[in-house]
């Protein structure tokens, strides 16, 4: 494209309606690495297990009694219709914390069988059970019965590689994503796989998988906008330009509807902040040529406002 000419700086200090426009194509990864992991059932069962183990009954009679009162309350409750998640995991930590890991296990392998071991939040239960126990091999070996499942969700790929960055296994983590990677799957998997690859310093393995990502999905306007917002805050602006440049063609190419618009809008409104007009005007009229009436008309009216702020 002929934006290629423009080299200066990006300022930093303005973000205007492209800049939105590209952030709305982000995708968000809650269900994996994002923001949702901080109520995640294992932070739950941990804190859970930490308030049982402070009161722990002392080995009496009495005690004894309680511990067999308990235990039939806890069976009531899971033998109950559509039994909840977490009564499983407040029996099993509760016989953990009771020093009784055989138990506790047994409750985990019936939790697997009572929601049809198609459940991720068992299965991250009972791996964290495991890891607990007796370290890292029994957690593998319940995340790969986990992945035997017929069609294992994203959930059990992400919380397994998840794992084995906690154990502090990041060639194990690696090894997981990439036999994730080899299932036929939406940009989600390889967003989370460059997001690892990011929390551990590794830039120039997370723009590999970033790359591969979009050889895989070259049209999808989510993945190229994740991969430019990458290159802005890793990259330079050359490498962010280069990245617009190679998205908006791969894009427009297949898809003339409002994603595409809206990432030309956000190319356009880059050049426009690297006080480069005349390239942001080229990448309008680019989109313009080449998008649709109804996805063209969001853009065009961008368009007219850029020329009016260029008076």
């Amino acid at each position: 494209m002929a934006a290629r000419t423009c080299s200066r700086p990006l300022p930093s200090e303005r973000h205007g309606p492209g800049t939105q426009l590209l952030r709305s194509l982000l995708p968000k990864l809650t269900f994996c690495f994002g923001a949702a992991q901080d109520s995640s059932p294992l932070k739950r069962s941990r804190e859970e297990q930490g308030k049982q183990k402070a009161d722990v009954p002392a080995p009496t009679y009495e005690g004894a009694v309680r511990r067999l009162r308990q235990r039939q309350e806890f069976e009531d409750l899971v033998g109950r219709p559509l039994v909840e998640y977490g009564a499983w995991v407040r029996y099993a930590l509760w016989e953990e914390s009771h020093g009784d890991p055989p138990r506790a296990r047994d409750v985990w392998e019936r939790a697997v069988a009572a929601t049809g071991e198609g459940d991720p939040d068992v299965w991250a239960g009972y791996a964290e059970f495991e890891a607990r126990r007796g370290g890292a091999a029994g957690a593998r070996v319940v995340w790969e019965r986990a992945l035997a499942v017929a069609r294992p969700s994203d959930r059990v790929w992400c919380e397994y590689a998840r794992m084995e960055e906690d154990l502090g296994s990041y060639a194990g983590a690696r090894q997981v994503f990439e036999r994730w990677m080899e299932r036929r799957l939406g940009p989600w998997g390889w967003l989370a796989y460059a997001d690892f690859e990011l929390r551990n310093g590794e830039v120039r393995r997370a723009r590999a998988v970033y790359e591969r990502l979009v050889r895989r999905h070259a049209a999808d306007a989510a993945a190229w906008a994740r991969f430019v917002e990458f290159e802005a805050r890793h990259g330079g602006v050359e490498r962010t330009r280069a990245c617009y440049e190679r998205a908006v063609e791969a894009v427009v190419g297949e898809d003339r509807g409002e994603s595409a618009a809206k990432l030309v809008a956000a190319f356009a409104e880059f050049e426009e902040r690297c006080r480069k007009p005349e390239c942001a005007r080229r990448i309008y009229r680019y989109g313009l040529e080449r998008l649709r009436d109804g996805a063209a008309e969001g853009l065009r009216r961008e368009y007219q406002e850029f020329e009016r702020r260029r008076g």
